[in-house]
């Protein structure tokens, strides 16, 4: 039985979607890893790795469960040579005691899930990779029940290292539920189809960040790295390009200390109208947040159900004109995302303006008029 619980947490995943072998790559079959997609009666899920050693050692040595006789032998499982026939009474024990009495833990210290999530994963598929300074990386391919694949780093043997979920990819222009997916790691692209689509993915979408070289570190991509003003695939240049996976500040390894700024986009608008800023939230470990003047209109916390960070303008008055600023962070890292200003359309704020005046004049006006009168009947 595989066993995918975290005691931490009290989280048991007991039903299995899916599983991908990884061989090792020195061939020695014991060591392939064993990836899990387990889920709860919640749909949340979890990635379980076990060793194929481990598999094996305890369908070779475990009793069965409920079964307390001797077994026969060939005991359940075993595979004669030379095509030999198995006898009635092995069938039968395995017919009526399926399951083995030992549990398979998953592999680590800990025992535990290499993550879980709030997601509902479906199909998993894992490239083994080595990035430009040579260390290698398991990155997984998983399918949520929303259509959409999750790219995320397995982590590493360094202290206090995670899982890292980088994007979330939408490979069909329909969307619709993912059918079959499928990797070639020679060719470095992933395959899924849907009722109406047939997709190819490649595995170094690197084009896709945005912010500079720190946008490009700060993904931790693997497959990617800064090289010449670009963020570019490591297969695509013949040197050695800018990474930075592990380290909590990867921005810090860029040349340039500060991003660069967002362009500023303008937008004239008429006085009570009603408007929205929408930032996209290109990554999701990050804050985004409006501000305004010095104080934040709005703001989107990491795991934001959106795939924009909206600003809504209900009603705009004279003092929302101005500038906005879209800003993200992540720990230490800050960039301006996006800059507006909302101008007032030509002719309509002064034609407003000058109609409030009026109106202002007029009541002043009415105001003076009983004391001008009563003035000339005193007189």
């Amino acid at each position: 039985m595989l066993v995918c619980s975290d005691a931490a947490t009290n989280k048991n995943f007991n039903r299995l979607q899916d599983v991908f072998l990884l061989p090792d790559p020195s061939g020695q079959w014991r060591d392939t890893r064993v990836y899990g997609v387990f889920s709860n009666p919640w749909n949340y899920s979890a990635v379980c790795v076990y060793s194929l050693g481990d598999i094996d050692k305890v369908f070779r040595t475990s009793s069965l469960k409920g079964y307390h006789s001797s077994l026969p032998n060939p005991r359940p499982g075993k595979c004669l040579p030379d095509q030999q026939p198995i006898p009635t009474e092995t069938f039968q024990v395995a017919d009526r005691h399926p399951e083995v009495a030992q549990r398979v833990e998953p592999m680590g210290p800990l025992k535990t899930p290499l993550f879980h999530s709030k997601y509902h994963y479906q199909k998993v598929a894992v490239h083994r990779m080595q990035a430009s300074h040579g260390e290698t990386f398991h990155v997984l391919y998983l399918t949520t029940d929303r259509g959409t694949i999750h790219k995320v780093v397995e982590p590493g043997e360094q202290e206090h290292s995670f899982a890292f979920n980088i994007m979330e990819i939408q490979p069909f222009r329909r969307a619709a539920a993912i059918q079959t997916m499928s990797l070639d790691a020679e060719r470095r692209k992933l395959y899924v189809s849907s009722q109406w689509e047939v997709s190819q993915v490649p595995l170094d979408l690197c084009e896709v960040y945005g912010g500079g070289c720190h946008g490009c570190l700060m993904s931790r991509d693997p497959y990617c790295g800064w090289d010449q003003g670009r963020c570019i695939s490591i297969y695509s240049s013949e040197r050695s390009v800018l990474q930075s996976i592990n380290p909590a500040e990867p921005h810090k390894e860029c040349p340039n200390p500060k991003p660069d700024k967002a362009p500023l986009q303008k937008v004239s608008l008429a006085p009570n109208s009603r408007y929205y800023l929408s930032c996209p939230m290109e990554s999701r470990h990050a804050t985004y947040s409006w501000r305004h003047k010095e104080n934040v209109e709005q703001s989107c916390e990491p795991g934001h159900q959106s795939p924009n960070c909206i600003l809504f303008i209900e009603n705009l008055t004279a003092q929302q004109y101005g500038h906005y600023f879209c800003e993200a962070q992540e720990g230490s890292y800050f960039r301006e995302a996006q800059h507006w200003q909302l101008l007032p359309e030509d002719g309509i704020m002064a034609e407003h303006l000058l109609g409030h005046a009026c109106a202002l004049a007029a009541s002043l006006w009415l105001g003076v008029l009983p004391t001008l009168t009563l003035g000339l009947l005193v007189h």
